[in-house]
């Protein structure tokens, strides 16, 4: 037996050891996708190429294409799509097998055809259920969940006395902007239900090889919305204040009562994908709070275990979204030149592209032309950001659908050459990339690297150092608990993932950290607790000080704490006020800092961190890189006593903890 198929054997042992024989004939499954334009899904097809750019993508891309090339036409998921013109307003419904030409405005043509979240949700889902699968879409761009969702049990809208005494001052009239309202509010809610019933009366129609002896089953939902109501200052004036999204949270937890009773289904699955527009935010607290809002509901108790987020933001494209923000400058050049009466059109192409050339490489242009079609609100018009998030919505569905007997799935890819495992283990999602050779002695050495967001990092940058690994017999592996800051949740997940690949995979009971940047927080913070299990700490530019980064306004919302919680009980979370327990353990330390680093000063991190190290008694070193900031570059990850570092402490303690 190959070292694979008993790893994947002993994991689907110790997780599936008390299943049950599926039928020979399983029921139709059912989901619904509901939303508004980032639903509808505004990626064109010609940004599909994107995705092989990125070895993290690059294995979506292949399930989304032909051999040929061609997209994908899913033999056992169909859909049902109720949609919107450019305007928002219904225009017909298209159905058929799932591919490409079911994200918005449909029917296009070949060339301009979009996709939304569905494509790849649909993909997934068949990978992971491999039962036949009907999605239900309703989506329609521009639509609140304040007035246009609004559900049954919401109630009407209500005016504040600041919006009645503002339209007063302006000479409107009050009834006639309440009856406006009143036949709104709703409206998007009933035609959703309504295109549901119908579509389970026609399920024959849609689905060539339906069985109605076998039936079918309503299996799950999916939430996709959010930016009308973020933009909603009228109806959130203070949505920039603490709470001032608490009534969008209250609407969302009523729709989703109100769609399970309408729907007669009480324990519907419910995924929220939590609005994630322009990545993980650190400047925009309207947008913070609006996320919390959005979230919240997965928090109740009446929905625990059968609501889940997604937290989109973690598919953003940073890269991508930075290219096309400067676009608008562009944008404002050329209205300037045109109202230019002096130049005739040659003179203004050919002044605009001089523009362009000093704001873009032609690298640059090249690959915000091959990865975005449209603008950030749209998730850039991007298939590599929407293709995650469409996976990540199955993912979790599944994970919902399968609760609470089932535990965490193991499935199989490919990263950095080698064979990978990925995981999911409650709240957590892991992987374990296998060693090209194993090691001489039998031992199984690992790496653990943080932040391990499931699509965006480790990314290709750790290729050099982890290739080396690999074939030194070490297994790589990573985490995903979300930007945590080191949480005492995401310490749990931690310890459950630790547990699994030890009592399960046969990995060395000490592990060698590598944290980047703020997975110096999770990684400490982890560490400090659990000094016995670890071999070493080898970090690139760590964060190592809550206050230094991302600063306690931030940490306080992962930690579940205010900002003054937070600071009173700085010392039971805070790496650098932490050490003593590694330092009695003796764990070998040792950091790559740039001293030009302006996002993770040296001097309040690894500076402060590796000094009180010492003097405490643990072993550290600290190798300053001259004239280098925050960023990917060699002088740290191919950075020859990293890799030393972690073949020295690694494959000793390997052998002393195997």
């Amino acid at each position: 037996m190959s070292l694979v198929t008993s790893l994947v054997a002993a994991t689907l042992v110790a997780f599936h050891s008390t299943g049950v024989a599926a039928p020979a004939k399983k029921p139709l499954k059912v989901f619904i996708l509901a939303g508004q334009s980032n639903m509808e899904g505004h990626a064109k097809v010609s940004t599909f190429d994107h995705l092989a750019k990125d070895p993290v993508t690059a294995p979506i891309l292949a399930e989304m294409r032909n051999a040929d090339g061609t997209p994908r036409v899913c033999e056992k998921v169909w859909i049902s799509y109720s949609h919107g013109n450019a305007h928002g307003e219904p225009s017909g419904e298209v159905r058929g097998r799932l591919t490409t030409n079911y994200g918005a405005n449909p029917p296009r043509n070949a060339d301009d055809q979009k996709i939304g979240p569905e494509f790849t949700f649909g993909i997934y889902m068949q990978e992971l259920l491999d039962e036949p699968i009907l999605l239900v879409k309703t989506a329609w761009g521009g639509k609140s969940l304040n007035t246009d969702f609004r559900s049954p049990s919401a109630g009407p809208y209500e005016f504040s006395r600041a919006q009645l005494d503002r339209y007063a001052k302006q000479g409107k009239d009050l009834e006639a902007i309440r009856a406006e309202k009143a036949a709104a509010s709703g409206r998007y809610y009933r035609l959703m239900i309504g295109h549901v019933r119908k579509v389970l009366t026609e399920i024959d129609e849609i689905c060539p090889d339906y069985d109605p002896a076998v039936g079918h089953e309503l299996a799950g939902f999916v939430w996709f919305q959010g930016w009308n109501d973020l933009c909603d200052h009228d109806t959130y004036p203070d949505g920039d204040k603490p709470g001032g999204f608490d009534e969008y949270g209250r609407l969302l937890a009523q729709f989703i009562g109100d769609v399970r009773k309408d729907l007669a289904a009480p324990r519907l699955p419910f995924v929220i994908g939590v609005m994630g527009v322009d990545g993980v935010q650190q400047d925009s607290v309207r947008q913070t709070r609006f996320r919390q809002a959005m979230a919240a509901p997965a928090n109740r108790p009446e929905f625990k275990g059968n609501v889940a987020n997604v937290l989109t933001e973690k598919y953003w494209d940073d890269q991508l979204g930075e290219l096309v923000s400067r676009w608008a400058k562009v944008e404002g050049r050329a209205a300037a030149l045109n109202k230019d009466r002096s130049l005739d059109p040659a003179q203004r192409t050919a002044a605009l592209e001089e523009y362009k050339a000093e704001l873009y490489t032609a690298e640059e242009l090249q690959l915000k032309e091959a990865g975005a079609s449209d603008r950030s609100y749209h998730y850039l018009g991007s298939a590599k950001i929407l293709a995650q998030i469409g996976k990540a919505f199955a993912e979790t569905m599944v994970e919902l659908i399968q609760r609470p007997t089932a535990a965490p799935r193991v499935r199989e890819t490919t990263r950095y050459g080698s064979k990978c495992l990925e995981l999911e283990i409650g709240e957590g999602r892991g992987f374990v990339i296998l060693p090209t050779e194993p090691a001489a002695d039998g031992s199984k050495p690992w790496v653990w690297y943080a932040p391990s967001y499931w699509s965006r990092y480790p990314g290709e940058r750790m290729t050099w150092l982890f290739s080396r690994l690999l074939k030194q017999g070490y297994h790589v592996c990573g985490t995903d608990v979300g930007d945590s800051f080191g949480s005492p949740r995401s310490r749990a997940i931690y310890s459950r993932f630790y547990d699994h690949v030890v009592g399960t995979h046969g990995l060395s009971s000490m592990v060698c950290l590598l944290p980047q940047s703020r997975g110096g927080l999770m990684w400490y913070n982890w560490a400090v607790e659990n000094p016995e299990k670890v071999a070493c700490i080898g970090g690139i530019y760590p964060v190592c000080d809550l206050t230094s980064y991302p600063g306690l306004r931030a940490t306080a919302v992962a930690y579940g704490l205010t900002e003054a919680e937070l600071t009173g009980r700085l010392a039971l979370h805070n790496p650098v006020d932490r050490l003593m327990p590694l330092a009695n353990a003796r764990v070998p330390v040792l950091h790559l800092h740039g001293d030009t680093d302006t996002v993770v000063p040296l001097e309040t991190n690894s500076g402060v961190l590796l000094e009180r190290y010492r003097l405490l008694g643990g072993p550290g070193q600290l190798v300053v890189i001259e004239g280098k900031g925050h960023a990917e570059l060699p002088e740290f990850f191919e950075s020859e006593k990293l890799l030393e570092f972690f073949l020295e402490h690694g494959k000793v303690t390997a052998s002393r903890g195997k």
